[in-house]
């Protein structure tokens, strides 16, 4: 196809972009947590509640994905400073807010 129609096609889908879903953002945040080097327990304890909201999303369940992603920061707040730096407790604060947020907890 020539023309300029077919280059202003070509432009718009190259512009086209799809946010992640909660429940991928929540899949990255599962690794996240797992790259970060913590205590097997904490590291376990953590990717729990993570699976958790999942399968409360995976059941519509949007309220209880929420209550899940509370009682995540909950035990972040609860390890910050200890098992958590503090720079590695705001990345996972951020994450989650921002899943939160997505969810209109």
């Amino acid at each position: 196809m020539q023309g300029s129609n077919f280059d202003e096609i070509m432009t718009l889908q190259g512009t086209i972009t799809v946010d992640d879903t909660p429940a991928q953002k929540i899949t990255d945040l599962q690794t996240t947590v797992s790259g970060m080097g913590l205590p097997k327990g904490l590291t376990t304890a953590l990717n729990a509640k993570l699976q958790e909201a999942l399968t409360d999303l995976a059941s519509n369940d949007t309220q209880g994905a929420c209550d899940s992603l509370q009682a995540f920061l909950n035990q972040v707040n609860a390890q910050t400073g200890k098992a958590l730096t503090v720079a590695q407790a705001q990345q996972l604060i951020d994450a989650v807010n921002d899943i939160q947020t997505q969810l209109g907890c």
